[in-house]
């Protein structure tokens, strides 16, 4: 952040603070990963994130197309934003308006799974005899994706009064649930 990383003007004057390409290629993949850090720790944590979005500008340059999978984790890293504003802010909003967030979030989540590249999407059937390297980031993929539907419909699932307001969205964290724990076992 005291660099400037976050903000565009930065990289387009970046000939004079990275000298090469190669100088530019790793700041930019180093901002990137702090940023995804970021997101996975403040989940783990339930503490805000260190970097806001509100902070940064919207059209930074991210990686180039040879990390895939790095992709994928920066565009779930900034989803991941808007379902924690959902969470922080659940009690705030009248339930009608969370329900039609929430099912709004759920589609941008399920939007972002299906982004996932065909070599980097998980598929259980077809897992004898893959790369273990390569499985591995497909199940990583697969359980950020249940993970982040689990976070929309979390607080449906928080007494019986949450369940019974919103049935469906509690089944839909509740199947997720399921689903990670039946991905988790295909592995033990």
């Amino acid at each position: 952040m005291e660099l400037g990383l976050h903000r565009q003007d930065t990289w387009l004057k970046a000939g004079g603070v990275f000298p090469g390409e190669l100088q530019w290629t790793w700041a930019s993949r180093l901002f990137w990963c702090i940023y995804v850090m970021d997101r996975k720790w403040s989940f783990g944590t339930g503490l805000p994130f260190a970097i806001q979005d509100s902070d940064m500008d919207t059209n930074l340059p991210g990686p180039d197309a040879t990390t895939p999978y790095f992709s994928c984790m920066i565009s779930y890293a900034r989803l991941s934003g808007k379902i924690w504003s959902l969470v922080t802010g659940w009690g705030s909003r009248p339930r009608a308006a969370t329900a039609d967030h929430c099912a709004y979030l759920d589609f941008q989540v399920q939007q972002w799974a299906q982004s996932i590249p065909q070599e980097l999407r998980f598929d259980p059937s077809s897992q004898s005899g893959q790369d273990g390297n390569l499985m591995m980031l497909q199940v990583l993929l697969a359980l950020q994706a249940n993970q982040l539907r689990i976070l929309v419909y979390r607080q449906n699932l928080l007494g019986s009064d949450s369940i019974e307001t919103d049935i469906s969205g509690a089944s839909i964290a509740v199947e997720t649930a399921k689903n990670t724990v039946h991905t988790l076992d295909l592995f033990s």
